[in-house]
Order: structure tokens, then C-alpha cells, then sequence
């Protein structure tokens, strides 16, 4: 709404308030997990403008890991949300803004190898992977107990075939347990890493947060949907916090390709510009004026 009215009022400032201009940047850290020889775990410490994108930062892990930049690599470079040990967000947009990535996110990254190169790419699928513990719980009503579990230690993925037996997922599941305690926690002494007997196999449901426990036969077929997830289900609880509780990191490396153009150093002339920056008024700001009767 506008009137013929006009204010010719002036205010004399003998000293303003000039606001800091919103930052131009993030920064956060990204938690790189390998199983592969090919590749060791680290942690990045990511410094990008605003006006990167999600394909931008996929761009600069693979120069840091030292993979090829082009398409069908990059879609090997798999960015996930981690909360509470689960994953809550895959980052497969990637004309998606990195601003939508906040400095205390656990944000973990994979790079998917190959490991079944036979078989062809319709037989296989990028498998998350997660680790459970199932312990008792005291029931509402108090008079007995139910069984709960909760995800613990970090997911990880793993390009896989869409069928396994129950004998073949077994062994892949040990190779990668295996390896697991490669990366996240020191060598315990005498630990023969026959951990086999110590965990079930479940297939858990990403949307309904269930699981289904796998049929313990060696010739049985074992399948995956897309919205699935391979849960390894330990027992005791003891164990897993004991060996996978900590990532270990082989290095920390830093990622900032804008160097100091960052526009982290403000001026005067910076906070001036924001100072009379146009302004967008919201119904909040509605100020009452004595010639019209509306605000």
C-alpha cells in the first residue's frame, strides 16, 4: 500500500550502529570411512563459499583423494547425514547449496569400489550398512521386559549384489567387521577376531525403522530392497563399544580452494554498504500513520 504523504523528517546520527554483513562462507568437517586398501580414512576440514554446490564439494574431495573428477566417478562419492549413528540424509542433489550443511553436522563420506566387478551393474546395489545393540527394557505398565535396539557406531556402504546366501553374506559380513576394527580402534591383545558368533544378521527397514531378522540357513537367499539396510545385530553390548566406538584417522586434511578470498576480513565500507542496504519490510513492521486508518 502507498499514499500521497511523504516524510521529510530527518534523524542526526552523532554515532550509528552498524551491523556485521551475514558471512559468505562454511565451514564444517567431513569424516571420509574406507574399508579399501585403495583409500585410507581421514578427516577433511572443509572451508567453500556459499555459492558451491554440493556436485563443487563432491569435485574437491575427489582431487584430495586423488580420483578422477569426471561424472561416473563423482557418482562413486557418496555424501550421507549422520544423527545418533544413522543415517538421516543421503546428499544426492548436487546442484543442492553446501549452505544446507551446518558446522556441527556429522557429515560422513564414501567412495563405492567395485568389490563384485563380474557381476552385472542391474545385480548389484549401494548397501548401507548399520550396527545395532539389542538390550531388555522395562515395559511401561512395569510388570515385565521388552526388547529394544538402537543403532551404535557408524554406518558404512558397500557396493554389493542384490542376492546373496546366507553362507556368502556371513563371510562378507566378517571381512568387513575385519576391517571395521582396522579403522576405529586400537588392536586389543590377544583378540583373534572370530567375532562370527557374536552378532546376528537383520535386514533393516530405512522408512519404517524396523527389523526382520535373516533366515540362518547357509543356502538360503538373502535379497535387498532400495529402502533397506544390512544390520548387524551385536551381542553382547559390551563388545562393539569396546572395539568400534572411535574412528581413528590417518591424517587431517584441509580443503579451502577459494584460499583467502573468503571474505573473512570485513571493512568499514562492508558494514556501510549493509548499513543502507534495502531493506524488505515484513507485516511485523507496520507502523501506524494518523492520516490513513490502516497501518
Amino acid at each position: 500500500m502507498s499514499c500521497s504523504n511523504i516524510s521529510i523528517k530527518f534523524d542526526p546520527f552523532l554515532d550509528i550502529s552498524l551491523p556485521l554483513p551475514s558471512k559468505s562462507f562454511n565451514s564444517f568437517s567431513i569424516f571420509f570411512v574406507s574399508l579399501s586398501d585403495k583409500f585410507k580414512s581421514k578427516e577433511f576440514k572443509v572451508t567453500l563459499k556459499l555459492t558451491h554446490s554440493i556436485g563443487d564439494l563432491k569435485v574437491e574431495l575427489a582431487k584430495s583423494l586423488g580420483v578422477s573428477t569426471n561424472s561416473s566417478a563423482l557418482r562413486n562419492l557418496i555424501l550421507v547425514h549422520v544423527i545418533d549413528d544413522e543415517i538421516a540424509k543421503y546428499f544426492l542433489n548436487d546442484a543442492e547449496s553446501i549452505s544446507i550443511i551446518s558446522p556441527n553436522d556429522d557429515i560422513y563420506c564414501y567412495y563405492i569400489v567395485d568389490e563384485f566387478p563380474n557381476l552385472p551393474s542391474v545385480a548389484k546395489m549401494t548397501l548401507p550398512i548399520v550396527q545395532r545393540v539389542s538390550f531388555p527394557r522395562l515395559t511401561e505398565d512395569r510388570k515385565g521386559y521388552e526388547t529394544v535396539s538402537r543403532a551404535v557406531s557408524f554406518p558404512f556402504l558397500s557396493y554389493v549384489p542384490r542376492q546373496f546366501t546366507y553362507a556368502e553374506l556371513k563371510k562378507f559380513v566378517q571381512v568387513k567387521v575385519n576391517q571395521l576394527m582396522e579403522i576405529s580402534s586400537p588392536k586389543i591383545e590377544g583378540d583373534t577376531l572370530d567375532l562370527i558368533s557374536n552378532f546376528t544378521l537383520s535386514k533393516f527397514n530405512e522408512q519404517t525403522r524396523k527389523s526382520i531378522p535373516i533366515l540362518r540357513q547357509d543356502n538360503s537367499i538373502v535379497s535387498f530392497d532400495d529402502d533397506e539396510a544390512l544390520a548387524i545385530e551385536w551381542c553382547p553390548v559390551g563388545l562393539v563399544n569396546e572395539r568400534f566406538s572411535r574412528l581413528k584417522f590417518d591424517e587431517v586434511v584441509d580443503i579451502s580452494p577459494d584460499g583467502n578470498d573468503m571474505g573473512t576480513t570485513l571493512t568499514i565500507g562492508d558494514c556501510l554498504k549493509a548499513f543502507t542496504s534495502e531493506e524488505k519490510m515484513s507485516v511485523d513492521d507496520s507502523w501506524y500513520f494518523s492520516g490513513l486508518p490502516l497501518f
